[in-house]
């Protein structure tokens, strides 16, 4: 959990990014829904397609200190494609967010998707997808319970 002394930084992550600490993060952040049987990309993703996926859109980073708590991979409209909603010149799309098993439950991922949500309306989207799996109706519900944006969806897909 995260103390009131602790202060959560929240930036963009660079080209230097470390993407094996990043994968490693996705693992365990997403290791009790693998053990649910859900089929998130993120329960056992390569470094390489850590690398592939966040090069698709704007990948945030949360921090305490120089601690890796939690990421969020935005994907703007321009860059959404694969259904007839994702389509849309209007829709963006979240990815990966995923936060460190001790810091769940402390508003960090709430964080992430207030920066997520944010820039989608930066970017001139009325609307965000979520990517999550079909059988994640509990968590996207969580999920959909801090959004403010005006619709979201579920892709049956692999996220």
């Amino acid at each position: 959990m995260q103390k009131e002394s602790e202060i959560l930084k929240i930036e963009l992550a660079t080209t230097h990014v470390d993407l094996g600490s990043l994968t490693a993060l996705l693992h365990r952040a997403y290791a009790e829904l693998g053990d649910m049987g859900l089929r998130f990309k993120a329960v056992d993703q390569s470094i390489d397609v850590t690398r592939q996926r966040i090069a698709a859109g704007e990948c945030f980073l949360a921090l305490i200190g120089s601690s890796l708590v939690g990421t969020a991979l935005f994907i703007p409209s321009h860059r959404t494609k694969g259904t007839a909603w994702l389509n849309r010149p209007d829709v963006a799309s979240l990815h990966q967010l995923a936060v460190e098993p001790t810091y769940q439950r402390s508003g960090v991922g709430r964080r992430l998707m207030e920066i997520v949500e944010a820039r989608a309306v930066q970017c001139g989207a009325v609307a965000s997808s979520i990517a999550c799996s079909s059988t994640f109706t509990v968590g996207a519900g969580v999920l959909f319970g801090t959004a403010t944006s005006s619709h979201k969806s579920i892709s049956t897909g692999n996220p």
